[in-house]
């Protein structure tokens, strides 16, 4: 990995193996030359002057390059998106000990009508670190969330 980080790899690109880098390489050879250049020459109708990779495809590796090149990356939406509108929004967060490889507690903010002074915290946490106790949590978190669902939106972090 280091001498493909050393080189500046386009295999470094997510989806962007050997094969379709050899196909690259003689017009764009490093990922910091992706996200640097135009895409637009390299696309002709529905076909790129590269064997095997589509216009989206090319466009697709572009924007990765340029993520990962970039000094702040950001997400992005590729489409327009709208969170559907529900009377109860479930946010759920989970809490791990890594080492005991131990899943401790599950917790919500449960809201109404997307007014923030009706929030409030719910969870179910592991009384101890036995597999019983943190079945038992997963278990009462499930069932509080198949209470909600499918009347409520719930956004996972």
């Amino acid at each position: 990995m280091g001498e493909l980080k050393a080189r500046d790899d386009l295999t470094l690109i997510p989806e962007l193996g050997r094969a379709k880098r050899d196909v690259m390489s003689s017009e764009i050879a490093t990922t910091a030359e992706l996200a640097a250049i135009d895409i637009q020459p390299f696309i002709k109708g529905k076909k790129t002057v590269f064997p095997g990779i589509g216009p989206a495809t090319l466009i697709k590796f572009s924007n990765r390059a340029k993520l990962i090149k970039s000094d702040n990356p950001q997400p992005y939406f590729k489409s327009p998106f709208e969170f559907p509108i529900h009377k109860t929004e479930l946010f759920f967060d989970i809490e791990v000990d890594p080492m005991r490889d131990l899943c401790y507690l599950h917790g919500f903010i449960e809201r109404h009508n997307g007014d923030i002074s009706s929030e409030k915290f719910v969870y179910f946490f592991a009384e101890d670190t036995s597999p019983n106790a943190e079945k038992a949590a997963f278990h009462a978190a499930y069932e509080y969330m198949q209470k909600h669902l499918p009347m409520c939106h719930l956004l996972l972090f």
